[in-house]
């Protein structure tokens, strides 16, 4: 079966949020560990959960797992961008 996309709920921050944090610790190349703590740090499981009150976040699944995200603000991908927002994938 193919991916489904969906918008997010609140039931799924904290997986969301253990998503942004390996993809970014996992794949960050060796010698960016230290800045790959440092900006996966920036954001708190409060701070996921805010993420889904202010943007358009939707999902992705295979198989009933979420395996990436990525917000969208709903006045579209500038304020978005604006929001320094980025795309999250399950490493």
């Amino acid at each position: 079966m193919g991916a489904v996309y969906r918008l997010a709920k609140r039931k799924d921050a904290s997986g969301l949020y253990d998503i942004r944090r390996r993809s970014i610790l996992e794949l960050a190349p060796p010698k960016m560990s230290v800045a790959a703590q440092a900006w996966a740090s920036q954001l708190t499981p409060s701070g996921m959960e805010r993420k889904l009150r202010d943007l358009e976040v939707w999902v992705a699944e295979l198989d009933g797992i979420i395996v990436g995200w990525g917000p969208f603000a709903v006045t579209g991908w500038r304020a978005c961008k604006q929001q320094r927002a980025a795309c999250y994938q399950a490493p």
